[in-house]
């Protein structure tokens, strides 16, 4: 597709990218690369404000969850500000004509179609796409309500007196996953379309599935009505799915009721959504925007995927033909459609990589001349050539560059021969991989002690491990560790596991003989009052808040001890004891309670919380709980669930306690001096030479890990000031990786230490051992997808520097490795630059 056929915001931006281009070889759908996640957002709100200003009365359909939120956050600040100098300034620099402001946007005559919802989630929920639509585009955006097509189903095909959950309330309550995915024993059972039901429920239940496609049907209808999906602006699944149309998809169906497949609910399951086809209308606009390292696989498919043969599409006109393994594919046949994604997303479109190598040193006339081509390039292009084609570095021919792009040339973006790049590239990975053999240096490692940190307890089991414990075999005493925790991690523990450790162990452990003489003993956060004292607990009527500094004279020693002897044991007995004696500490300096009638308070509070979880539906808000449930159950009591968990970790690899710390918490969104404040301190008292920080795309990975990064660079930036000398060794865990080119340690990991990894993870956090969805791509727990990203590392190392490299080897650490985790060793400066450009 020629640049001519793009809109003013179009070029402009695509003249902003690294390439100005696009479309590039065999690419079917024009894409262009924002530089980063909260530009696309901002490309996204200009292209969506251009298409408002030409078509009045237009037919809309916006997408909801992470990915939009910069979409949402840029329209709004347009919407408010429209005449102010400094949006109008903005609007002309992306050639976005608006008259000095006086021709604006007629929001209110916009009809907004809702594209899909959770059924049988009612409309009413919080975590409903009918409300997040309400809350994030009807109010914002100055849209008339009246005019938006939304999915209220709550009563649709629902008998009277009953409502959608009594409706498909199953008689068996689930378990694990699926009470994490929707209301806990609600499952609509598809295939009452097409059997006979067995009972009157069944019978209820498949009187409300006809009803629903009918309603579907009618639905498809009024969309017709309004002429059609006149601008669409969605996501792509990890695993290609659009509009929760998964593959194998056929592209001729219509709005209906759909399962969720299992990457589905990973990307939903924030906000517990899914139903509908794309738009419809040969000149609709749709974009996709498609974020994080996570959706690369996905947005190659779709952008790069030959289709089938023409003469299965019927379009006379249509040049382009979709597969349905590719649902994204459907949209070839839209003249008007775009992908706008990060440079993370992009990531696999290879001939992009190639084409940015082959035209650097010969850029063409025109306002925005090419980056120069580093190193970075070249490896990168090189090492994703020797994947792809199975073929160490060193032996690729020129044939290897082949396909339309190339034609059997390879890249000619420096005036060295291929074979000069290819030894460039192979040298650098080798580098890299001496570097960590010689890890550390004497000088670097005798000044000071080394500190750590990650978002959650567990971040350093997922993330790095492997080269802690490889250190500390390697050099005992050489280098001391200090791990700072920067989150409370309550959001990470589940209502399911919460209800399941109040049940099997909290409850029966209050008829014990232990509960007593831990309380006898003020073992419980404080001593039991004297005769006639006034019970310290009740000088506090509301429980502690998580962000309060974790009340450290909890002699958990005892219990973390306890538990780890019952590991070792294979003792479930003495496991239960430990955790129920921790949540019972915890539990105790949260709720009040008199000492005469410690236990019955107690198992009275326990069994109100139970209650409450059982009636509360995963996702819902916390101002929708009581006041002193929903302090205990989202703060305090969640977090020392999890600081338990931390101090099992250190006592699994026998860590002193008092190598490990709380920084400051770091749940906002905003990171500033004040709050970094306590990680501040804690540097300047440690001293230490290696600060180690999570250093992923801001697109890929949790608002946690993010502000993490970022108190860890405010801290940073106040310790320097000291004259230290210090390096930052950046990490990346489950929710991004490395590519080779980014990092410049390549740590090798043997069997053994793959083992520890799941060991200590399975062992220590048994909070996340059935977290739901860690991962869209990996149906598994967290520590078997952090082996699998190590050992998909070291087979991308093996083929790339060639087997018989690491075969013959001297060293038994590279002849035992079966996998490499990846660091970036940096200077200070050079992480605050890099946070600087990721903020």
């Amino acid at each position: 597709m020629s640049e001519c056929t793009l809109t003013c915001v179009e070029r402009v931006a695509l003249l902003r990218s690294p390439l100005a281009k696009s479309v590039i070889g065999t690419e079917k759908i024009p894409t262009i690369v924002a530089p980063k996640f909260s530009h696309l957002g901002k490309l996204a709100a200009l292209r969506f404000l251009e298409w408002v200003l030409s078509n009045p009365g237009g037919v809309i359909a916006l997408p909801t969850g992470k990915t939009p939120e910069p979409f949402i956050r840029w329209t709004t600040h347009y919407l408010r500000t429209w005449t102010s100098q400094e949006t109008q300034a903005d609007f002309a620099s992306w050639g976005l004509e608006t008259n000095g402001g006086r021709k604006r946007p007629d929001m209110a005559s916009l009809h907004l179609v809702q594209i899909g919802e959770l059924y049988p989630t009612p409309s009413t929920r919080s975590n409903s796409l009918y409300s997040e639509l309400r809350e994030k585009y009807i109010k914002p955006f100055g849209l008339d309500e009246s005019k938006a097509l939304l999915m209220d189903v709550d009563r649709v095909g629902v008998p009277e007196g009953q409502t959608l959950e009594s409706l498909w309330r199953s008689a068996q309550p689930t378990t694990g996953r699926d009470a994490e995915v929707g209301a806990e024993d609600i499952e609509v059972d598809l295939t009452l379309r097409y059997r006979s039901a067995r009972n009157s429920q069944e019978e209820a239940q498949q009187r409300c599935l006809t009803a629903i496609d009918n309603w579907c049907s009618d639905y498809e209808r009024r969309i017709r009505a309004l002429g059609g999906i006149g601008f669409f602006l969605g996501g792509i699944g990890s695993d290609g799915h659009i509009l929760f149309r998964s593959p194998p998809a056929d592209h001729n169906s219509t709005t209906g009721l759909l399962p969720l497949t299992y990457a589905m609910q990973a990307s939903a399951a924030p906000d517990l959504g899914a139903s509908r086809r794309p738009a419809s209308g040969w000149r609709a606009v749709a974009l996709i925007l498609a974020a994080g390292q996570q959706k690369a696989r996905a947005v190659a498919d779709a952008v790069m995927c030959p289709g089938p043969p023409p003469a299965l599409y019927t379009h006379p006109s249509a040049p382009l033909h979709p597969a349905v393994d590719v649902p994204a594919s459907v949209l070839r046949v839209l003249p008007n459609v775009r992908f706008y994604v990060t440079p993370s997303a992009a990531s696999e479109l290879f001939e992009r990589r190639l084409a940015l190598l082959g035209t650097a040193a010969h850029p063409t006339a025109g306002p925005a001349p090419l980056p120069p081509c580093t190193d970075a390039d070249v490896e990168r292009a090189l090492v994703d050539l020797s994947c792809r084609t199975g073929t160490p570095i060193l032996a690729l021919r020129p044939a290897h560059y082949g396909g339309p792009l190339r034609r059997g040339r390879p890249p000619a973006a420096r005036p060295a021969e291929p074979a000069a790049l290819q030894a460039l590239a192979h040298g650098s990975l080798l580098a890299k991989l001496e570097r960590a053999l010689r890890w550390p240096s004497p000088r670097r490692a005798a000044a000071s002690p080394g500190a750590a940190h990650g978002a959650h307890p567990d971040d350093i089991v997922l993330s790095y491990l492997p080269f802690v414990v490889r250190e500390q075999e390697l050099h005992p005493g050489l280098t001391q560790h200090h791990f700072a925790v920067l989150t409370s991690g309550f959001r990470s523990v589940s209502n399911a596991y919460l209800q399941a450790r109040l049940e099997q162990d909290v409850l029966p452990f209050l008829q014990t003989a232990r509960f007593e003489a831990l309380w006898t003993q003020g073992a419980l956060g404080c001593r039991p009052p004297a005769p006639g004292e006034a019970d310290p607990r009740l000088a506090c009527p509301t429980a502690r808040s998580a962000t309060a500094a974790p009340i450290r004279e909890h002699p958990w020693f005892d219990e973390v001890n306890t538990l780890l002897d019952g590991l070792a044991g294979s003792s479930p007995v003495l496991r239960s004891e430990a955790r129920a004696a921790a949540s019972c500490m915890a539990w105790s300096t949260t709720w009040p309670c008199p000492a005469p009638e410690a236990r019955a308070q107690l198992e009275g509070a326990v069994r109100a919380a139970l209650a409450h979880l059982t009636t509360a539906y995963p996702g819902a808000p916390t101002r929708a709980w009581s006041r002193p449930c929903r302090t205990i159950l989202t703060t305090a009591l969640k977090t020392y669930i999890r600081e338990f968990e931390h101090e099992v970790l250190w006592g699994f690899f026998g860590w002193s306690r008092s190598n490990s710390a709380r920084g400051a918490p770091v749940e906002e969104r905003e990171v500033d001096p004040a709050s970094a404040a306590p990680l501040t301190a804690l540097m300047t008292a440690l001293r230490p030479s290696i600060v180690t920080s999570a250093f992923d795309p801001t697109d890929s990975v949790p608002d946690t890990r993010l502000h993490s990064m970022l108190a860890v660079a405010t801290a940073l930036r106040e310790y320097r000031k000291l004259g230290q000398p210090h390096r930052v060794l950046g990490y990346r865990n489950i929710w991004s990786s490395f590519h080779p080119c980014e990092a410049n340690v390549f740590v090798p990991v043997s069997m053994t230490q793959l083992s520890i990894v799941d060991s200590a993870f399975m062992s220590c956090v048994s909070s996340q051992k059935k977290a739901s969805f860690p991962s869209p791509t990996f149906d598994g727990p967290f520590s078997e997808l952090s082996r699998d990203i190590m050992t998909r590392q070291g087979t991308m190392l093996k083929t790339c520097l060639g087997w018989d490299f690491f075969q013959g080897h001297p060293s038994p650490q590279i002849r035992a490795c079966r996998g490499f985790l990846f660091l970036r060793d940096m200077s200070s400066d050079e992480f605050l630059e890099a946070v600087r450009m990721r903020s």
